[in-house]
């Protein structure tokens, strides 16, 4: 019975060698080719298949690694050792579009997934996170007008005092206020018809 356990073993895991194989080519060209549009030019994304010296482990032949880097004039190295905040927010998104409908997480959260980042390129991510809204439900909080402007659905976090408590408060705009907000994002406190009218173009061409 162990002989005959050890032989469907390595048979299951033979195969799953052969998947992690295939697609670990198509998944390394799409999170490529994803976070260069998100200004990381010179970034690359690799997928290292390591042999594992159990001699039967749980998650098959070999441990999967993930590697990557950002510039040029450095070598590929596993992901927690080199990436920051902001790219390890660019690489999730990245992730999430390639397995979009592959995957039962219901709900997504990023945190400034666009800090850093230049209007074009804040542009192209809140693009890619409304795409990613057709496949999941994503909330993302952002102070970039244009990640703002591509949402469904703008919720705008406050700070209230109330009797020398402070609270914080989330309340669901209407299109009037989106496009107030948009425009606050934009030009600051003082918002003049331009800024209004450069926030609808922005809210419309989303």
């Amino acid at each position: 019975q162990k002989q005959d356990l050890e032989n469907t073993y390595h048979k299951l895991a033979n195969e799953l060698s052969a998947a992690r194989k295939k697609f670990a080519l198509r998944l390394e060209k799409e999170m490529t080719n994803t976070i260069r549009s998100l200004s990381l030019p010179h970034g690359e994304f690799k997928i290292a298949l390591e042999a594992d010296n159990a001699s039967l482990s749980l998650h098959g032949k070999e441990k999967v690694v993930f590697l990557i880097k950002t510039n040029p004039d450095q070598s590929l190295q596993p992901l927690g050792k080199v990436i920051s905040g902001g790219e390890l927010s660019r690489l999730s998104l990245a992730a999430h579009l390639a397995l979009a409908n592959k995957t039962s997480i219901p709900t997504l959260v990023f945190d400034e997934v666009d800090t850093g980042l230049s209007g074009a390129t804040a542009e192209k991510i809140g693009k890619l996170l409304r795409t990613l809204g057709g496949s999941y439900q994503v909330f993302c909080v952002t102070h970039q007008p244009q990640v703002a402007a591509c949402g469904h659905h703008h919720l705008l976090v406050e700070k209230c005092f109330i009797e020398k408590s402070t609270y914080t408060r989330l309340r669901l705009l209407n299109a009037e206020e989106k496009t107030r907000e948009v425009a606050r994002m934009l030009g600051g406190e003082k918002i003049t018809q331009k800024t209004l009218d450069h926030a609808k173009e922005m809210l419309e061409s989303a």
